[in-house]
């Protein structure tokens, strides 16, 4: 506003900030228009003078993560601290007129060209953060007589998978690689706009005289460290049956389930599993058995996961970690899997399967499992021997489902074999159940399908189905003798979008609706600061009286027609001398309803006899026809007055939540069941 009466505008809509100098002052060329007259208008230059620059120039932290050298083979994600960074000034030397401050790196032997997967682990992806505003860049490659510099980008390492080699490439770090902070009033000037149209690749200089006082350059050294020798198998799993790991006795030992083991070694090739397990940091699982294609036994994956996919679940908080390589890039990396085979006497042989590209199957010698450290790929020989001692128990009989949730809602299970054995779901309102994924459990061993005895396996926690009609689930036992149906109905209860927890309504609203004694309005809304109408409390007290409702009885008012929703709601409260209709014949069935009108409808209900002489600080404002009626149902804790002032107000409409409060307290105090 200029005078009182003039605004200023900007005289071009896309016109920028031009930078004067380096000291953080800027122009802008404004027109002030006089608001009465368009064609009275002055012309000003807009001086900006921003907060002084922070003259922050050092790294306050950064990490390092490895990746594959190309970014659709990642095999590892494994986030490394650089010790050195919170004080950089190890390792500090001079190179010109600049110290440079080494950032040394020590990354596992395992996330190097050293790997046993042939894979190199060139890049370091960095996340990082500077101190006091100062801005990172990567230093390129140049005979400039200073530094030739690119903005350097922080990068998630959870998010690198997903990037181009393009996108990260300024953010990824090679051993030698150096990295420069500048101050924001340095870094704000040298990418102003005359830089940016010489360097359109956003490349930027610095004068080498310039470094010592507005920056600090930093030296990457990447070390490989050397492999660890721990190789511990830590724990191991069938399905969902952990085993015992004595690693003392190097065996692994347990009693499988009939489920996880096959009858016949012919069974092997459709009934092999996957194991998990976790061993010691960068330590590789194999088997003993060896053959010309692989003289060094069989690597085993965890889940069998050779794409990666549970790469983050893979790296726990003891740093433990597996290797992952991509199928498709890297074919002769076999996905084995082991079965386990029962014998008479209840022991457990235990087979490896191949996948159908490349099986190479047979009984594990001495059925043992070997974990060779990481210090294998640098000439360690650290490796420890674990032979299985498995039983197996006899297979369950039964074929029950015992818990199921949906939703997170928790179903109730009918097992009365008469009746067809049910599990119903109640759901709040309006809930999309196109696409519900079902948690349960069933008998030991049992398997669960979809639709029909041949139909889709249903797992828990994974399957998910359209619960719009019943589902059939069938279960069979673990002896695969005993096979029932189960049918899953959805229902959807009572919930309202306008009525959330907190409010002080809540309980006494879902309590009521609970009751039946009230209903939304037919759109998931409950619309309880509404006014309740004369109808709306009709069908509430008739509803809470527990009255049989007679559709075909004729309505007893020319304004309440035949197929009104109330219709039956209002002749049984007029025949009851609950409530009666106008002088004019009419009732009015919209019309919203006053307190002292409610008091006396309530007493005509319940025929309340008990008063009270405390009377209400607005006594004054209460029709002399109402007075009666609202102090018995005072005195019977039907209503109350206001919090703050005690104050009754009669004259005031009723909204849907204090009926649904009143009918509450009405059901508390013993008026109704």
């Amino acid at each position: 506003m200029v005078n009182g009466e003039t605004t200023l505008k900007q005289v071009n809509q896309n016109q920028e900030l031009v930078p004067i100098d380096a000291n953080g002052i800027w122009e802008l060329t404004v027109t002030a228009n006089n608001k009465n007259n368009a064609k009275i208008k002055k012309n000003y230059t807009l001086t900006i003078d921003l907060e002084d620059p922070k003259d922050g120039k050092t790294l306050a932290d950064l990490d390092f993560s490895a990746t594959a050298q190309e970014t659709d083979k990642l095999i590892a994600l494994k986030s490394v601290k650089d010790v050195n960074t919170f004080d950089a000034q190890i390792d500090t030397h001079t190179n010109g007129s600049t110290n440079v401050t080494n950032l040394n790196l020590e990354v596992p032997v395992s996330l190097t060209d050293k790997n046993d997967l042939g894979l190199v682990y060139h890049n370091m992806v960095t996340n990082f953060a500077t101190k006091d505003g100062g801005v990172a860049y990567i230093v390129v490659p140049t005979e400039y007589e200073g530094m030739k510099v690119k903005r350097l980008e922080a990068i998630n390492p959870a998010d690198s998978s997903t990037l181009d080699s393009d996108d990260y490439a300024v953010s990824s770090l090679t051993d030698n690689t150096q990295i420069v902070v500048l101050n924001e009033k340095y870094a704000r000037y040298i990418e102003n706009e005359e830089q940016k149209e010489q360097n359109p690749n956003w490349i930027y200089n610095i004068e080498a005289d310039e470094l010592k006082d507005n920056g600090t350059v930093y030296q990457v050294n990447i070390n490989v460290k050397s492999g660890d020798n721990k190789s511990q198998l830590l724990t191991f799993k069938v399905g969902n049956t952990t085993l015992t790991v004595d690693e003392a006795n190097g065996v692994i030992s347990g009693e499988l389930p009939f489920s996880a083991t096959v009858e016949t070694a012919a069974d092997v090739y459709t009934n092999a599993t996957f194991v998990e397990f976790t061993t010691s940091p960068y330590a590789q699982l194999f088997d003993t058995f060896t053959s010309t294609n692989s003289p060094n036994g069989v690597k085993y994956f965890s889940n069998g996961d050779i794409e990666g996919d549970t790469l983050v679940d893979a790296i726990d908080d003891n740093d433990n970690a597996r290797v992952y390589a991509s199928k498709d890039n890297y074919a002769g990396l076999n996905n084995y899997k082991l079965a386990f085979v029962r014998n008479s006497d209840h022991t457990v042989t235990v087979y490896r399967v191949g996948d159908d590209d490349r099986r190479a199957d047979g009984v594990i010698t001495n059925q043992a499992l070997v974990v060779r450290a990481e210090n294998r790929l640098d000439g360690g020989s650290s490796a420890t021997t674990y032979e299985f001692d498995l039983t197996w128990t006899a297979p369950c009989e039964e074929a029950d489902i015992e818990t199921f949730t949906l939703g997170g809602y928790t179903g109730v299970i009918n097992n009365d074999a008469d009746n067809g054995r049910t599990i119903t779901v109640t759901v709040p309102y309006d809930t999309d159940v196109t696409g519900l994924v079902a948690e349960f459990t069933a008998s030991s061993g049992a398997t669960v399908k979809l639709g029909s005895t041949d139909g889709l396996d249903f797992v828990s926690g994974v399957t998910s189905a359209n619960y719009s009609n019943p589902v059939q689930l069938w279960i069979t036992s673990e002896d695969r003798d005993t096979t029932r149906m189960y049918t899953v109905t959805v229902e959807e209860g009572i919930s309202f979008s306008d009525v959330n927890p907190g409010d002080w309504f809540y309980d006494n609203v879902m309590d009521a609706a609970e009751n039946g004694y009230i209903s939304g309005m037919g759109d998931g809304t409950f619309n309880p600061t509404g006014a309740t109408t004369r109808a709306q409390f009709a069908s509430m007290i008739a509803n809470a009286m527990g009255y049989e409702a007679n559709p075909d009885a004729k309505s007893a008012f020319p304004d309440v027609a035949d197929d009104f929703w109330g219709k039956a709601a209002i002749n049984f409260c007029v025949e009851n001398g609950i409530l009666s209709g106008y002088d004019d014949g009419t009732f009015q069935p919209n019309k919203a309803i006053t307190r002292q009108e409610a008091a006396s409808i309530l007493r005509n209900a319940f025929e309340l006899t008990e008063t009270t002489d405390e009377l209400f600080p607005d006594d004054s404002a209460i029709a002399g026809w109402a007075k009666e009626s609202v102090y018995l149902v005072k005195a019977s804790g039907l209503m109350k007055g206001d919090a703050g002032t005690g104050n009754f107000r009669p004259t005031s409409t009723i909204t849907r939540a204090e009926a649904a409060s009143i009918l509450m307290n009405a059901k508390y105090a013993g008026v109704i069941n």
